[in-house]
């Protein structure tokens, strides 16, 4: 986790709070307040965030390869999604605002991003080449502070456009036919937390529709798979031992959001 991050998050949230006692005080309360969400004014479900989009990633993929001879091959090469699929849904909770139309929120909710990862094919000896993909899914929790203005902000037909920018972290499973090793410390799953920064841009149309984009901060193992080599027609001639591994950032995606509570937001 990232422990500046999160520290940055909880004091611009202190921050953003007391903006908002400072604005009551002076008997000036904001166009949206606790109060009147609790009336059914700004019902949750106009806030409901639907997402659909690509992931794309690039590492380094270490490549090794041991015969029974204790001959060793190595060589690197990039991998990258080939094909990816994300999906999402959360929802956004105002918890100060500066003017109706700008505000601090927390958004949370989960998202799922499959993935298949490939290379070029490798070349380890004289009698090793191979290109294998591989197949990942994550399934994350993302919990962010954004810091919203237009639209979805005060939750109003007035505004036409809106725009977020936002910082947080999302605890994750890891599910992945690259992590699959031999012996008693076979895996095939693992969890990590990451931060990330994010911006979202759009436009009401009835519907609202917004772009976001997601970076991720923070290293990740997706790879970690250790193999025997069978000689091919035989059933336990060993060649050798093949290892694969690779870690880096998990890279950015891309998605188109639709909010369809945004029909029924208020004149």
């Amino acid at each position: 986790m990232n422990i500046k991050l999160s520290a940055l998050a909880l004091v611009a949230l202190l921050s953003a709070n007391k903006a908002d006692a400072q604005l009551y005080r002076l008997g000036k309360s904001p166009n949206y307040n606790v109060r009147k969400q609790e009336k059914g004014q700004y019902p949750l479900w106009q806030r409901i965030q639907l997402g659909y989009g690509i992931h794309t990633l690039t590492n380094k993929a270490n490549f090794e390869y041991r015969t029974v001879d204790n001959k060793t091959y190595t060589s690197i090469a990039s991998l990258k999604s080939a094909q990816s699929m994300v999906g999402s849904l959360d929802v956004y909770f105002p918890v100060a605002h500066m003017t109706p139309r700008y505000c601090f929120a927390i958004n949370a909710g989960a998202n799922v991003i499959m993935n298949t990862l490939t290379h070029d094919t490798v070349v380890l000896g004289p009698n090793m080449s191979f290109q294998k993909d591989l197949k990942t899914m994550i399934i994350g929790v993302p919990i962010s502070l954004d810091f919203k203005a237009g639209g979805d902000a005060a939750q109003s037909k007035q505004y036409g456009t809106m725009f977020t920018v936002g910082a947080g972290i999302q605890p994750m499973y890891i599910q992945s036919d690259g992590f699959k090793s031999e012996g008693s410390k076979s895996i095939n799953q693992d969890t990590k937390i990451l931060s990330f920064i994010k911006a979202e841009a759009g436009f009401r149309a009835g519907l609202a529709f917004k772009l976001r984009a997601m970076a991720y901060i923070g290293q990740l193992t997706l790879v970690d798979r250790q193999e025997t080599i069978i000689k091919e027609g035989t059933a336990s001639t060993i060649l050798g031992y093949r290892r694969t591994t690779s870690s880096g950032p998990l890279g950015y995606t891309l998605q188109l959001i639709v909010m369809p509570g945004a029909i029924g937001w208020k004149k």
